[in-house]
């Protein structure tokens, strides 16, 4: 036990010898690590002055609740926290879909690129000094078509990719240049000259590969878990392009949001305009007949009825106007499903008095605003199509189907209040024939008219929806941009300089050691063995010439010297005074 430090601390002292040791190795070559750390921090600090600066643009919007009108059980759940919530996952997509990407590519025109052209550096612009006009359709560019853009006193200098030259006269900016697929003008009140030596570029690239790299580019995510703020960030080298990009990408799709909204209520007007023809029609024509009818028979007024037997006659009479009403109404829903073969919007809250037939006309128009979002996009084969055009076939047939029932419990309703009306009746069966005829024309009128009033109100209801229709988001923050590029970062570029130049010579030094295998110093033999004894140690000196004396007392001579006097020691005794003999 009394030995265990005592070894311990001998371990510790070879340890650290062994590491001064390594240290020493490599600090004799320490001008390379000099060397290798100034070159590695000079590369960084051109990459740091040629790479392309990065700006990271951020804005947040947040979506509004569409749905206004809830029932009961809908508010209750809302009160006790459990109300309906806003898929951000859907309206994250419908923010990066094609369909509104393409819209803010065609505002923008985002399909040409602006680029100011250094010597080393060309980096990409929003601004430039001129305005570019397409001659050609999107779709007929396949590749990039690059094209170079010099100004000077003389005007604009294009030229293309196959080295061809173009000099567009500016004075007839709208006059096509044969050759260019299109036209360019300066901005007003900017002069050629003040631009003169600065080279642009611009680049013709093809609609559907912009679109879809805006698509890559653009970030959308949720801020938190319980939030209805969605943030949305943009990278490039311009600010002013990531702030235009997000800020019009916020109003396309909140124009999107308020038109699917008012594609309702237009439906709604269109529908009920048609009606009112159809009902001013039949109104002209009762009241017509009326007219004659009173002509013909020398009637002015029906005198009125007297007494409780009038009164509830009335009130059989009113319930009876409602249900035809209802049945009036209910028939028209079927006959515009029933016509219906291209999946529009069902005219809405019509005046149908059955809250299950309502939610039903709002289920189909909810289905048939999907479809005419996905139509454009896709063929007419796809299955998603093919599935939703299912779903709305199915919605037509439930919704005849319910208007049959409901129609025939309306008519149930009006055939047992006709039979009370008849008894009611029985007691003015002594009034005249003529007078009963006027009245039934008088009632065909009131139901015109209930109907053209109850449209009318309708109508103004669906027109104050259709103006005054909120916006679907709340913008919280237009697009900011930090002044603080997120690349290049000088600090890590930098650091990983300085960290590459002392790990390259290591490595390198550290390569070379490991596969050196020559014996350069007396501790190399003695880490192979500890047998065979070492008798001494010449050293090398290159400018040596002169020979050896006996009295020299150079390094050389000792070490040859300390040589003898081992080898004559190692030797053994002289046997008889022959000389001894050692092979070298």
């Amino acid at each position: 036990m009394k030995e265990t430090p005592y070894t311990i601390e001998h371990f510790e002292e070879e340890e650290s010898f062994q590491i001064k040791e390594i240290l020493q190795k490599y600090l004799r070559h320490w001008p390379w690590f000099v060397l290798a750390i100034f070159l590695c921090v000079g590369l960084g600090y051109t990459y740091l002055r040629y790479a392309p600066i990065i700006y990271k643009s951020q804005a947040k919007i947040k979506i509004i609740d569409e749905s206004q009108e809830v029932d009961i059980a809908s508010s209750a759940l809302s009160l006790l926290g459990g109300g309906p919530k806003i898929n951000l996952e859907n309206e994250i997509e419908i923010l990066k879909s094609y369909r509104i990407l393409s819209q803010v590519v065609n505002e923008l025109h985002l399909d040409i690129s602006f680029y100011e052209v250094g010597n080393v550096k060309t980096r990409r612009i929003w601004a430039p000094p001129f305005q570019i006009t397409k001659h050609i359709a999107a779709d007929s560019i396949r590749a990039p078509k690059p094209y170079i853009i010099e100004l000077g006193k003389k005007g604009i200098t294009i030229t293309d990719a196959n080295e061809i030259t173009y000099t567009p006269n500016l004075n007839e900016p709208e006059q096509p240049t044969e050759g260019l697929p299109f036209s360019i003008k300066m901005v007003e009140g900017i002069d050629p000259v003040f631009y003169e030596g600065i080279t642009y570029k611009a680049v013709l690239n093809p609609f559907k590969s912009t679109v879809l790299s805006l698509a890559r580019d653009l970030q959308v995510i949720s801020t938190s878990k319980d939030s209805e703020i969605l943030s949305l960030t943009l990278e490039s080298e311009s600010m002013d392009l990531n702030e235009a990009i997000l800020n019009t990408l916020i109003e396309k799709f909140n124009q999107d949001g308020v038109l699917d909204r008012q594609l309702v209520s237009q439906r709604t007007l269109n529908f009920i305009d048609e009606r009112f023809l159809y009902l001013s029609e039949e109104l002209d024509s009762i009241e017509g007949g009326k007219e004659s009818f009173k002509r013909s028979n020398n009637l002015s007024y029906i005198e009125a009825d007297a007494g409780m037997s009038l009164q509830r006659k009335s009130e059989t009479e009113e319930q009876v106007i409602q249900l035809e009403n209802q049945i009036s109404i209910s028939e028209i829903l079927k006959e515009t499903v029933i016509n219906q073969s291209d999946y529009g919007l069902l005219p809405a809250n019509i005046g149908i008095e059955n809250a299950s037939l309502n939610n039903l006309v709002v289920g189909y128009n909810e289905m048939a605003l999907e479809r005419e979002k996905l139509l454009p996009t896709v063929g007419a084969n796809h299955p998603t199509l093919q599935n939703l055009n299912g779903q709305l076939e199915r919605a037509k047939v439930n919704i005849i189907k319910s208007v049959n029932i409901y129609g025939t419990q309306l008519k149930n309703s009006l055939r047992q209040l006709k039979l009370e009306e008849s008894r009611a009746g029985s007691v003015f069966s002594r009034l005249p024939e003529k007078e009963k005829m006027l009245r039934s024309i008088e009632r065909q009128q009131s139901i015109k008219e209930n109907l053209f009033l109850l449209l009318l109100q309708k109508r103004e209801e669906a027109a104050i929806s259709y103006a005054v229709t909120a916006p679907t988001v709340k913008v919280v923050d237009y697009g900011l941009t930090n002044d603080i590029p997120v690349s290049p970062k000088k600090t890590m570029v930098y650091a990983l300089s300085l960290l590459a130049g002392m790990f390259l010579p290591f490595a390198v030094l550290y390569i070379r050691f490991a596969l050196d295998t020559k014996i350069h110093e007396r501790a190399d033999i003695e880490k192979l063995t500890t047998d065979i004894p070492v008798v001494g140690e010449i050293p090398f000196f290159k400018d040596v010439k002169k020979k050896l004396e006996l009295n020299d007392r150079s390094i050389m001579a000792e070490s040859f010297r300390i040589l003898g006097t081992n080898v004559n020691y190692l030797l053994e005794e002289k046997d008889k005074g022959l000389g001894q003999v050692v092979m070298v």
